[in-house]
């Protein structure tokens, strides 16, 4: 499946349960609760009578094949992570991710960024900079749920420190930038975002197009 096809079906099952396939070849069945740019919060199926709800979340990318359950093929129970794989970094930002959106449910919005803020220093200190962009522009998402625009910008300019023209971050920043009153900032991210999308490789450039020339579409005609 191509990345835009695990996208989609996630999102068209949103409140039901996924079969999922990671990269690496195992299987679970995953109750969707909700999706961002970048992945879904989700709990494991056969967890589900277990409090608390939202505990984790799966980014796109670790994902090879996605399907409705039921829908055929054969179920496999989900599998048990070795001591060995548990300590991989994959799997402590992961937790990172999970443990923030847990925290945000339960309304402890700092908490959670202070566990994002963490991980990110790790991220940076390990170079780590793929989870670096991942974890921040997680964080900037829950800042822009509090309504701190100022956090909003300051994670998505930690993220350009790594990837000066990430198109989620710009994507942001235009947004913001446009939030505050400041159009010809917010223009110029926004055709940063257009050109970076154009040019790149983005695993979701289509989706991100289509959200970007919704709020600008004069940049169609550069």
């Amino acid at each position: 499946m191509t990345p835009d096809e695990i996208e989609q079906l996630i999102k068209a099952n949103i409140d039901k349960t996924v079969s999922v396939v990671y990269v690496d070849g195992k299987t679970q069945e995953l109750f969707v609760h909700t999706v961002d740019d970048e992945g879904f919060v989700c709990d494991i199926a056969n967890e589900m009578s277990q409090p608390p709800p939202y505990a984790y979340w799966v980014r796109f990318t670790d994902v090879r094949e996605a399907r409705a359950a039921g829908s055929g093929g054969k179920q496999t129970d989900a599998p048990q992570v070795s001591d060995a794989e548990d300590s991989k970094s994959w799997h402590r930002y992961r937790d990172a991710m999970s443990a923030s959106t847990k925290l945000t449910q339960q309304n402890d919005n700092e908490e959670a960024l202070r566990l994002l803020d963490d991980a990110i220093a790790m991220a940076i200190s390990e170079n780590e900079n793929q989870w670096v962009l991942t974890l921040s522009h997680h964080a900037a998402v829950i800042s822009n749920f509090l309504g701190n625009l100022s956090q909003v910008k300051h994670y998505y300019e930690k993220s350009l420190e790594f990837n000066p023209e990430n198109p989620r971050a710009l994507f942001g920043l235009a947004d913001v930038a446009k939030e505050q009153g400041e159009l010809e900032l917010a223009k110029e991210y926004a055709a940063r975002c257009y050109k970076a999308l154009m040019e790149g490789d983005d695993f979701l450039r289509d989706s991100r197009l289509e959200r970007l020339l919704k709020k600008w579409p004069e940049l169609a005609q550069h």
